[in-house]
């Protein structure tokens, strides 16, 4: 059972971007399947790793292109950025600390929430800017 499905409606239109983007949908659907199967524990320490390794790399990526195109807005895109990965690591400590106080079905939930939202909002608008500039990727 997936929490979040990839379609038309995600694409930014920047090949590399929405792969990265794929990538970030299939890992949250993974912890979720997780978490349905039963494997709660031992998905979410995974999940939550791999997921911060990824996004850091992804956001960096992001940020360098948004950047390099003279993107106005990156400022701010930036500090959603910032945002997730200080929520994410929050998850990541109080799970390491006393993973009772996590309930990873709402992790689930946030990230896949968070992930369609932050696409939809903040990377559609550098995805405009581009096309409004002419620059094709």
């Amino acid at each position: 059972m997936v929490l979040v499905v990839w379609n038309d409606r995600f694409s930014t239109g920047i090949p590399t971007v929405d792969d990265q983007h794929k990538t970030l949908f299939a890992t949250v659907n993974e912890f979720h399947e997780g978490l349905v199967a039963g494997r709660a524990k031992d998905q979410l320490a995974v999940t939550l790793a791999s997921l911060v390794d990824y996004t850091v790399k992804h956001f960096q990526a992001e940020e360098d292109f948004m950047k390099r195109h003279g993107f106005d807005g990156l400022p701010g895109h930036a500090g959603e950025h910032r945002l997730l990965l200080e929520e994410v690591s929050t998850f990541k400590a109080k799970w390491t600390q006393d993973p009772a106080s996590v309930r990873p079905m709402e992790v689930a939930r946030f990230l896949g929430d968070w992930l369609t939202h932050h696409i939809q909002q903040m990377d559609f608008q550098y995805a405009k800017f581009l096309k409004d500039k002419g620059i094709t990727v």
